[in-house]
């Protein structure tokens, strides 16, 4: 975090209530993903370049157990879900909050 010019520290995330973080969802998805796609139990998060790791933070921060885990490069994200049963479900939520902002 900034303190001032030229200084910074370090703070610590606060947990975050889940609505809170549904609502940063919504911001990040309304900014900057662009498509969702999946097969078995991945999904693929297609953003605009630079920001799929502030997509994935998030994602991660939700703390759904579902989720095994993220992998994000400079435009892409992969979310590895436990069962493919559970990746329909979330791609759903996940396609639902794109639409709505679209």
């Amino acid at each position: 975090m900034r303190v001032e010019a030229g200084r910074y520290r370090y703070e610590i995330l606060k947990k975050a209530s889940e609505n809170d973080l549904k609502d940063q969802l919504r911001v990040v998805f309304d900014n900057f993903v662009n498509q969702i796609k999946s097969t078995n139990n991945m999904i693929v998060i297609k953003t605009s370049s630079g920001n799929a790791n502030s997509v994935a933070v998030i994602i991660d921060r939700l703390g759904l157990p579902e989720i095994l885990g993220t992998i994000a490069g400079d435009d892409t994200i992969l979310i590895i879900i436990d069962t493919d049963e559970n990746r329909k479900r979330i791609e759903n939520e996940f396609v639902n909050i794109l639409e709505k902002t679209v």
